[in-house]
């Protein structure tokens, strides 16, 4: 597979796989898992929670999820797309570059 700007992927694959991908892996992550137990108590008592509100709650976890990973979606196309040219990437290495050299400059200067 190959790696860079411009590269295609190896395998095509639909919009709704690759969002059902992120979906598995954003609920698979023991984080995400850990986050709503530690705050569903907070929002819904574990005594009123029945089907309905058990539906409710999947429809609210499927809203949020697709807005975040949507502008995760939208942000990567759009950095992808700055990375397209040689010369962006010039740019954008001497930038971080620069970042980098002042934090340690900073600190340095603080011992």
């Amino acid at each position: 597979m190959s790696v860079g700007p411009g590269a295609k992927q190896s395998r095509q694959t639909s919009p709704v796989t690759r969002f059902l991908g992120g979906f598995a892996v954003t609920m698979g992550n023991p984080k995400m898992m850990l986050f709503y137990i530690a705050l569903l108590p907070s929002v819904v008592p574990a005594d009123r929670i029945d089907t309905g509100m058990a539906i409710a709650l999947v429809i609210t976890t499927l809203v949020v999820l697709s807005v975040v990973l949507g502008i995760y979606l939208f942000a990567a196309e759009a950095g992808r797309n700055a990375m397209a040219s040689r010369r962006s990437v010039q740019r954008f290495n001497r930038a971080t570059a620069t970042v980098l050299g002042g934090a340690a400059v900073w600190i340095f200067s603080r011992q």
